[in-house]
């Protein structure tokens, strides 16, 4: 989608149910501020779920024609408007983990990360922005993001947790 990045985070939650039995949140809302669009990510451990359980595990995205949910095996387009049927296109995907590491490590053998489908920029963006949300849940504040310096911008306690003490001889670069 070309988006990069969210400019900012704020997530709040808890242990509410699960007490005692995990040490992440069992209830979770990350509001993340991306230029095109904001994003809303939610989830809860706990109950049954959604209402409709058919679409309790993926992605929604809301649009001004209609709204598409994703899951790892199907995407349903709801148009907008009074007559319109949802469209369901089924994805079948029963090895995509196991392509998905195979395509990798065909990479590292031949030496050619042109061959590599998801690029460790892709990495780093999925991954920072998951720990970038939970830092915000962490320190109870809103995280701004700088993504050309891929740095937190004006939050000194939240910057802290961008790193941990390294063991040993191992340094942070």
């Amino acid at each position: 989608m070309g988006e990069g990045m969210p400019e900012e985070f704020h997530t709040s939650g808890g242990i509410y149910v699960l007490k005692g039995q995990i040490t992440t949140p069992d209830t979770l809302t990350a509001k993340m501020a991306f230029k095109k669009a904001p994003v809303l990510w939610q989830h809860r451990l706990w109950g049954n779920g959604d209402v409709t359980r058919e679409y309790n595990n993926g992605i929604f995205f809301y649009g001004e024609k209609g709204t598409l949910f994703a899951e790892d095996n199907k995407v349903v387009i709801f148009p907008t408007g009074r007559d319109t049927q949802k469209e369901e296109l089924s994805i079948p995907t029963p090895v995509m983990q196991d392509n998905h590491v195979k395509n990798f490590l065909d990479a590292v053998r031949s030496k050619n990360k042109n061959l590599i489908s998801c690029t460790p920029e892709d990495g780093f963006q999925s991954t920072a922005t998951v720990q970038l949300a939970m830092i915000s849940y962490y320190t109870g504040s809103v995280v701004k993001w700088d993504q050309q310096k891929k740095e937190i911008i004006g939050n000194q306690q939240a910057s802290l947790l961008l790193k941990r003490e390294y063991r040993g001889k191992y340094k942070h670069p």
